[in-house]
């Protein structure tokens, strides 16, 4: 293809076609542009493949949700095959991170977990393509989004996904904080529940200092504030828990926001800004094991549904077991005297 000049207009209107319809409603046509475009800029010259890839960037800022998620294939096929080259990362990373996180309301529920789960597979593809010196001032960038994907994603696909990626980076990149220590609790089996991640995992990954007032702000200006009810909940129960972790922030900037919230003319702004304040109280009473009884009933329902080697790989690992243990201490005082 690089010899041959006469061939490349006809590569051009293919480039053309594939671009009009990388927006297209149909899933399997955007992953089968995806892979159509990424194997062109493997056989064109690094010039040429360079503008296909700015063509597809430059599409970035405009995207509506099909057309974003296109372009998130794109990315993470171009990374995979080794076409993206390390000057194109900063970009890359800008729309890793709001990708991650990526969610739109429709009436009465959220869309956007193609889009989150496309993201998971770019830092999957990087973690494998790149080297860890070339990585190191980007993955703490994005090492917290991909950690709330993991934790607070609705979709459980999405949350496995981005806990797998996020193991696979530890491994080869080895530069996430405190990683090692999440991955032995935060796998495959632990972020299959929903209440688990919210409620056990989360408080747990929240107890460090780098993650700390991330997960708060999250939980309580994203989270909380959700469309679907159950997500509301959670949220106001895992704030209440990461609350008792840095009271000094929540009282001093949380609690007056949520505050204001409460006067919010949409519903579900009220209703989590409420519920998300009740919670944090609660949790400074000393009584926040009532925030987390009927959860721990079902716990143990599916428990007793597990193998027993599925019991083994879900039950607590030693840090997080050591952080229950000092956790407990703090949880039980009396925070409002």
């Amino acid at each position: 293809l690089i010899e041959n000049i006469q061939y490349l207009d006809i590569i051009e209107h293919s480039i053309e076609i594939c671009l009009e319809n990388l927006s297209n409603k149909d899933s399997n046509v955007r992953y089968l542009i995806a892979k159509y475009i990424s194997n062109i800029c493997q056989k064109l010259s690094k010039n040429l493949s360079d503008q296909i890839i700015n063509l597809v960037f430059s599409k970035f800022e405009m995207a509506s949700e099909e057309l974003l998620h296109g372009i998130c294939l794109i990315i993470g096929e171009s990374i995979r095959k080794k076409i993206l080259s390390p000057d194109y990362l900063p970009t890359v990373i800008i729309i890793l991170e709001k990708a991650l996180i990526f969610e739109e309301y429709d009436v009465n529920h959220s869309t956007g977990s193609i889009i989150r789960d496309s993201a998971c597979y770019i830092s999957w593809a990087l973690a494998r393509s790149f080297e860890s010196s070339i990585m190191k001032e980007y993955v703490i960038k994005f090492g917290t989004n991909l950690l709330m994907c993991a934790l607070f994603d609705k979709n459980t696909n999405c949350r496995k996904a981005a806990a797998a990626s996020f193991q696979e980076n530890v491994g080869r990149q080895g530069y996430f904080l405190n990683g090692i220590e999440i991955i032995s609790e935060m796998d495959f089996f632990s972020v299959s529940r929903i209440s688990n991640s919210y409620l056990q995992i989360a408080p747990f990954v929240a107890s460090f200092k780098n993650y700390t007032i991330s997960f708060i702000n999250y939980l309580a200006f994203n989270r909380s504030l959700h469309i679907e009810k159950n997500i509301r909940i959670l949220s106001g129960k895992s704030l209440g828990l990461v609350s008792l972790l840095d009271t000094s922030y929540c009282n001093e900037f949380i609690i007056p926001k949520l505050i204001e919230l409460t006067l919010s003319k949409t519903v579900n702004k009220r209703h989590g800004a409420l519920y998300s304040i009740s919670c944090i109280l609660q949790a400074y009473s000393g009584n926040i094991q009532r925030l987390i009884e009927k959860d721990k009933e079902i716990e143990n329902i599916f428990l007793r549904s597990l193998s027993i080697n599925e019991q083994k790989l879900v039950k607590s690992g030693i840090y997080l077991q050591e952080f229950q243990n000092k956790f407990n201490e703090q949880k039980n005082k009396n925070i409002v005297d």
